[in-house]
């Protein structure tokens, strides 16, 4: 990884009162991670152009452009991206994110609300009665109407199966069964897949597909076809990829990002 950001401390620890939301900006030309850290306010990242993925000891998150990962207050995590973003984040006190979500989670960001952290990001900070204040108090009001996106990894904390998630996240279209991983980390697959149920909630078939929806997602708003992420992911056909896709999200992969990115 690349050259490493330390996060303000003024911004997300900032107890002050009088300001509701904090946003700041941020345009990060290089590869870069911010490790990790917590904050007194909760947190919205955003990125407004470029990918990001937000990590914490339990479950990793994809942010892809147009999308927002919500972190709760006192939550550690980081923040990583491997090619420039336009970074825009807000900063948001527990009285007016107490009764927001409770876990971190991807938020798709309606135009209303994006155009709304473009604008109080690029403004400078202005007395109570500003319009910029007034707008920093509608914030929560939209964040609290946004459902959660299913892109969200569980990650294990039992050793044999990072050695497995770890070289999966490094290579996802890896076509290596559980059965052939037995030797390497020592165990049976019986085991592992016993693991798998029970520390991530699915089998290691289901968790490595919902790898690839997490590394299409990436692939795809970094302009690669769909043909290509397909056979990058180990698909045998672009049609069995949008399959997967669809059967995940909803919707095939380009309208999910005409709806979801490019609106």
């Amino acid at each position: 990884m690349g050259a490493e950001h330390q996060q303000p401390r003024n911004h997300g620890d900032n107890e002050d009162l009088f300001r509701p939301v904090i946003a700041i900006a941020h345009d990060r030309p290089e590869t870069f991670e911010v490790p990790a850290h917590q904050h007194f306010r909760a947190q919205l990242v955003y990125a407004s152009e470029g990918v990001m993925r937000v990590r914490t000891e339990h479950a990793t998150w994809i942010v892809p452009p147009q999308q927002a990962v919500w972190v709760p207050a006192g939550i550690t995590h980081s923040v990583i991206n491997e090619s420039s973003v336009a970074f825009r984040t807000l900063y948001l006190h527990p009285k007016v994110s107490v009764d927001l979500h409770a876990e971190c989670c991807v938020l798709n960001v309606p135009a209303l609300l994006r155009e709304l952290i473009l604008y109080v990001t690029n403004a400078p900070a202005k007395e109570s009665s500003s319009i910029e204040t007034r707008l920093m108090k509608l914030i929560p009001e939209l964040l609290a109407t946004l459902e959660p996106e299913p892109l969200q990894l569980p990650l294990p904390s039992d050793r044999r199966l990072k050695v497995i998630t770890d070289a999966l996240m490094s290579n996802p279209g890896d076509e290596r069964s559980l059965s052939d991983w037995t030797k390497s980390v020592g165990a049976s697959e019986r085991t592992l897949e016993r693991h798998f149920r029970k520390e991530l909630g699915m089998s290691f078939r289901k968790w490595r597909q919902h790898l690839r929806l997490l590394s299409a997602v990436t692939l795809l708003s970094d302009g690669m076809s769909v043909t290509a992420v397909a056979y990058e992911l180990g698909y045998a056909s672009p049609s069995a990829f949008i399959a997967m896709f669809r059967g995940k999200i909803g919707h095939p992969p380009k309208r999910y990002l005409q709806s979801h990115m490019l609106e």
